[in-house]
């Protein structure tokens, strides 16, 4: 007769802990802006304002301003998309 183990998969509980936080309104930002931001919106502006940077950084290397250009247009796009105005 054989003999079978079943392994059970983990809990989904860190994607909905995770989710859950994503939309959460973020009092810091919310306060600065003086409008309701959900920390998934804080951290596409967290992305925006990084990309911008890097783009400012690398301005001086052809290959470098194109590459951050590139992130900081698809930051914006998914700032936009996320619901930023």
């Amino acid at each position: 007769m054989k003999q079978s183990k079943t392994l059970s998969a983990p809990k989904a509980d860190t994607i909905s802990t995770v989710q859950n936080w994503l939309s959460l309104e973020n009092s810091f930002i919310s306060s600065l802006l003086e409008s309701k931001i959900t920390n998934r919106q804080a951290l596409l502006l967290f992305n925006c304002l990084t990309a911008f940077s890097a783009l400012i950084l690398f301005c001086g290397s052809l290959i470098g301003a194109m590459v951050t250009f590139f992130w900081f247009v698809l930051s914006l796009y998914l700032a936009k998309k996320g619901g930023l105005r």
